[in-house]
């Protein structure tokens, strides 16, 4: 078994339970806070953006979190994920800087938005699952084979 295949092993159970843990048919929780796509509709149409971009952000930040946590094209998630996070930014700068605030300040999402171009600029890290990674490690193995 590789490194990367076990340390995923150990992981994954880790993951599955903080993504799933209490989560029901379109519910996903984490730690104690439920966010579902119908509330989060709601909420994007009270603050006047159109309530159907919801489900494509609340995707995106979901499916885009569990890649960025099991290392799949890590500098690509990333930066697809800016302008998202850049958007989260702008919708809780109203409510002041800490995220403790009522309805959450713009501390989090300003601090997740630079891990996420810092990730970008960094690139894949050693456990990361990417195509041009693969291909050098089928290489390796190949030559490893010949020789």
């Amino acid at each position: 078994m590789s490194l990367w295949a076990g340390h995923m092993t150990k992981m994954l159970p880790t993951l599955v339970w903080v993504v799933c843990r209490g989560g029901g048919d379109e519910t996903i929780s984490l730690e104690g806070v439920r966010v579902y796509p119908p509330g989060t509709a709601q909420f994007f149409a009270s603050i006047g953006l159109p309530a159907v971009l919801a489900y494509p952000v609340f995707f995106a930040e979901a499916i885009g979190g569990i890649l960025l946590i099991a290392g799949v094209h890590a500098r690509g998630v990333a930066l697809a994920l800016v302008p998202v996070l850049i958007g989260a930014a702008w919708v809780h700068w109203p409510n002041g800087w800490l995220f403790s605030n009522p309805n959450g300040g713009w501390e989090y999402p300003v601090f997740l938005t630079i891990a996420a171009v810092a990730q970008t600029l960094l690139g894949d890290g050693a456990f990361a699952v990417s195509g041009k990674r693969i291909a050098d490690r089928a290489a390796a193995v190949a030559a490893a084979t010949e020789a």
